[in-house]
């Protein structure tokens, strides 16, 4: 089975996420990472498999860049340097927020000069530097519920009570990711919305954190082998 299971998900997630945010000059940033918590043998927290930046104007571009990336991951995994990588620890992600390709040119070169020296590929480069970049002014942040028995009903009944502006939840392998439309929240609900849920930690596991600008499951696809997917609280 493909990564990609379900387009009609991926091209919603592009219309109703990215493309709200994005103007002529912006890059999403996709990866295919596996992570040690699927893969306990892996040296580090995680591996970036493949990784690429794409001028996503259409969702056509959008979803052409999903199948380059997942092309070769066949139903037992994909073939890497350190050997085969299972499909049930891998993931594509993506920046829900994109990246203003101007500021990006600027800020590549400083950063080529500084890890050239390190020894690093060109290519790793360019891409890192992409991600890392300046976003364009973000339109929706993020709240990463890192659990699906704790908080579910205390999160729906805040979001509910407070008329918090929801634009999408999405079911990750985990917990759950909750898109909220900034440019709809008032001072007061944005306040409320933080010091409630910007970070919960219990028995010293962190639970939930709001995120400005992070990288997301891409609905539509296999997350660890689970599929990401829309829900409602």
């Amino acid at each position: 089975m493909n990564l990609l299971v379900c387009e009609d998900d991926a091209i919603r997630f592009y219309t109703t996420i990215i493309k709200p945010q994005e103007h002529t000059s912006s890059l999403i940033g996709l990866k295919l990472l596996a992570r040690r918590k699927w893969m306990p043998t892996l040296v580090k927290e995680s591996l970036v498999v493949n990784s690429c930046v794409v001028n996503a104007t259409s969702p056509e571009r959008f979803l052409d860049a999903i199948r380059n990336m997942t092309l070769n991951v066949r139903s037992e995994g994909i073939n890497t340097s350190i050997g085969l990588i299972p499909q049930s620890a891998l993931a594509l992600y993506c920046n829900f927020v994109a990246r203003d390709a101007k500021k990006t040119c600027v800020n590549l070169t400083t950063h080529i000069i500084d890890q050239l020296s390190d020894g690093k590929s060109l290519a790793s480069i360019l891409t890192g530097g992409i991600h890392k970049t300046v976003s364009i002014k973000p339109r929706v942040c993020m709240i990463d519920v890192d659990s699906k028995d704790v908080f579910h009903d205390e999160i729906k009944h805040f979001l509910w009570d407070n008329n918090i502006p929801v634009t999408a939840i999405t079911e990750t392998t985990g917990g759950f990711h909750v898109f909220v439309d900034k440019e709809r929240l008032s001072k007061s609900q944005n306040k409320k919305l933080w010091t409630t849920w910007g970070e919960v930690k219990r028995d010293g596991k962190e639970l939930t954190r709001i995120h400005r600008d992070a990288i997301t499951p891409i609905p539509g696809t296999l997350h660890a082998g689970f599929q990401t997917k829309y829900t409602v609280f």
